[in-house]
């Protein structure tokens, strides 16, 4: 039986004499005997909705005031007394009047806990002392309301989300050149098959179009280990420790940093970006996102990747470029006089540089090209970067400055913008670590973007300087 809320509407004192019909049989009667003990069990109330002791406290007063039962005529129901049947006994309760010319029978189910000892409400609806059941047993129960346990928060993985959606992204790119020559209309299925993702039919015809380009043409170098890893390590900077999925904001982004990549030669660049354009688009939107969301459970995996830099302070969508983690890996070691400043740059990681300014100030490390993003560059797109380290002298003393060169016919554009100290000469924007900043914003007719470079100058003498930037990209709002 459903447990019912416990009645609030009663004013604890007025009774009403109310008449039901019931069926003249001895085993309706003895029914009707357990309908009413039955409001005297704890269990039948919902202990969220008020105290079940002062509800049974009630039911043990409907009962003493109904039993035994008198009909409209007020005499004693014929059978109100009779040895419970099969029926009746289905109820497990008090039985009969409990008069001394007719013992009860049997012990009710109904128990309680009091100093200790253990009670037992028997058929005539007297509480037994059973015994003792041992020490530190609470003497009273209560009315405790139902409560749900405490359980620890669930934890969420950003790099779990990458591992999977790449794992997953990989796994179609493999079943779709291992079934490149099966026909186009058992491709799908067989894709499907070996990967164990459902994929879009369009998409994978097209899919099997270019595989069929790296069968009788060019094959490029597909499933490079590195660009891999590359990948996972751009989608953990991308993603957050969160329950949420891969929106298709994130999709369109992780799809322009594709073309991106470091392939290893032009050829490879546009096969290779189409083929996967194409795995990704035949996986979907709606499979990333839940592929995404089982990856965030993932708590244990390991991307291996660079320390992630500070989120973005816009939306992933609005990323057009992500110079960090497309950058080559350059090295300068700039020597002046008998101290020297060494510049770095990690891929997937960060711009490095640290030096002692004693022996000249003024001086400039240039650490020349660093990218070759070879993407096209509006009006209003901007450039946007963070550090996490930038330890430096004293004001005017140092400053990291950042190049794009526009590439366009009739002339390239070149710009210098500085990320550094606010009181240098000629600084844009000041370096905080762990805050996005915004650089530059570009202007003019549409152009190439065909170079990044990096040069570092300091001011002063007297100092050690020591940066590290860990986000540097381009964003279109």
């Amino acid at each position: 039986m459903s447990q019912i809320p416990i009645p609030n509407d009663w004013d604890g004192v007025s009774w009403r004499c109310v008449q039901v019909q019931w069926p003249d049989s001895d085993q309706y009667i003895g029914i009707l005997h357990g309908l009413l003990s039955y409001l005297m069990r704890g269990r039948l109330y919902d202990a969220r909705s008020g105290s079940i002791l002062d509800a049974q406290a009630v039911g043990q007063q409907i009962w003493d005031r109904d039993t035994p039962l008198v009909d409209c005529a007020g005499e004693l129901v014929p059978g109100a007394g009779v040895t419970p049947t099969a029926s009746g006994a289905g109820w497990g309760t008090c039985w009969g009047n409990c008069e001394d010319e007719m013992p009860c029978i049997n012990v009710s189910a109904l128990l309680k806990i009091e100093n200790g000892i253990l009670y037992a409400r028997d058929d005539c609806c007297q509480w037994i002392a059973v015994g003792a059941i041992g020490a530190g047993v609470p003497g009273d129960l209560g009315d405790a309301p139902f409560e749900i346990p405490n359980v620890p928060d669930p934890t969420y993985s950003g790099c779990g989300k990458a591992i999977a959606v790449i794992e997953a992204i990989w796994r179609v790119g493999d079943a779709g050149l291992d079934n490149v020559n099966t026909l186009p209309f058992l491709y799908e299925a067989a894709v499907q098959q070996q990967s164990g993702i459902n994929i879009n039919s369009i998409a994978a015809l097209s899919m099997q179009l270019i595989a069929l380009e790296f069968e009788f043409g060019w094959t490029p170098q597909v499933f490079d280990p590195q660009i891999k890893q590359e990948w996972i390590c751009t989608l953990e900077r991308w993603f957050e420790d969160d329950a949420n999925g891969m929106n298709a904001e994130t999709v369109a982004a992780f799809k322009r940093h594709i073309l991106a990549s470091d392939w290893a030669n032009i050829v490879d660049r546009v096969l290779a970006t189409a083929y996967w354009g194409y795995v990704v688009d035949a996986i979907g939107n709606e499979n990333l996102n839940n592929i995404a969301k089982l990856g965030a459970t993932n708590t244990t995996g390991d991307c291996d990747c660079p320390e992630q830099s500070v989120p973005l302070p816009f939306p992933i969508g609005e990323m057009i470029y992500d110079v960090i983690a497309n950058m080559s890996a350059v090295s300068e070691i700039c020597t002046r006089t008998d101290e020297t400043f060494s510049a770095t740059s990690t891929p997937g990681s960060q711009i490095r540089g640290d030096g002692d300014t004693n022996s000249d100030p003024g001086g400039l490390c240039q650490m020349d090209v660093i990218d070759n993003p070879g993407i096209e560059i509006l009006a209003g797109d901007e450039v946007w970067a963070t550090c996490e380290v930038y330890d430096k002298g004293p004001t005017s003393s140092f400053n990291s400055q950042i190049g794009f060169t526009q590439q366009r016919i009739g002339g390239d554009t070149e710009i210098l913008t500085t990320y550094g100290d606010a009181g240098t000469p000629f600084t844009n924007v000041e370096a905080v670590p762990g805050t996005w900043s915004k650089l530059w914003i570009f202007g003019g007719d549409p152009a190439t973007l065909s170079r990044v470079y990096n040069e570092f100058q300091w001011y002063a003498d007297g100092e050690v300087i020591d940066f590290t930037i860990t986000g540097l990209v381009i964003r279109r709002p």
